[in-house]
């Protein structure tokens, strides 16, 4: 059925090869068989239309040796590989949409070892909220970056997450940035592990907040003010009606 949609018919004993190699194929299949005739063996992947679609298979030149180790023919073999590439070509997708969606994302994503805690992937974002490269941030300096009111709580929450207690954890934390400005952050931590995998790795998202709560500390201290204001009108009031 195979050598039906390769060759256009059913191959039977007797028949010559040559007899069903499209003129098309003639000389990359000479080259391959007469490497193959040299001792060389030669492994390759084809596709052929069938029905308007491509279809894979795998091709095998190689050299069939006598009693003596000579040479005296040419075993050609093929395997069947077109549902491989199908779920390769699926893999190359799902790879090129994750990496967009990686590198393009509006908040930071970095891939991290949760033993170690050291990234292993990071993306412009996470670069650009920690003012930090990859190469910059390994798993000592990461730490150090954290504000240390919020240090102690975000590796109590690691610990809980490696061990399965939990299964993500979202927090606000600081970080201290190179240049010693202190950033808000809202950090989500995600496990990408089984029970069954040696490497543990977890996913970490980051949004940079600085800006909603500076604002909030701009109104927390306005409404401080205003209430300290109304303290000091009563105040004054009060004066005034005894003086009265």
């Amino acid at each position: 059925e195979r050598s039906h949609f390769v060759f256009g018919k059913e191959l039977a004993i007797g028949d010559s090869i040559y007899d069903f190699v499209a003129s098309e194929d003639m000389a990359d299949f000479n080259q391959n068989f007469n490497a193959a005739l040299q001792g060389v063996i030669i492994q390759m992947e084809k596709s052929f239309r069938v029905n308007g679609e491509d279809y894979w298979f795998e091709f095998q030149f190689a050299p069939v040796l006598n009693e003596s180790d000579l040479i005296i023919g040419v075993l050609f073999t093929t395997a069947d590989i077109n549902e491989r590439k199908k779920i390769d070509k699926k893999l190359a997708e799902s790879e090129i949409q994750f990496r967009t969606i990686f590198e393009q994302a509006p908040m930071g994503i970095a891939l991290v070892d949760s033993i170690t805690g050291a990234p292993i992937q990071v993306n412009e974002k996470f670069s650009k909220i920690l003012g930090s490269t990859l190469e910059e941030v390994t798993s000592d300096t990461y730490l150090k970056m954290i504000y240390p009111e919020d240090l102690e709580f975000f590796l109590e929450n690691m610990r809980r997450l490696n061990t399965g207690k939990i299964k993500l954890f979202s927090m606000e934390m600081r970080y201290f940035k190179p240049d010693g400005n202190l950033i808000w952050t809202y950090l989500t931590c995600v496990p990408l592990w089984t029970e069954k995998d040696t490497v543990r790795l977890n996913l970490r998202i980051l949004v940079d907040i600085t800006h909603r709560k500076r604002n909030e500390e701009d109104v927390n201290r306005y409404l401080t003010e205003l209430e300290n204001l109304n303290h000091t009108k009563d105040k004054f009031f009060k004066i005034i009606a005894h003086d009265l």
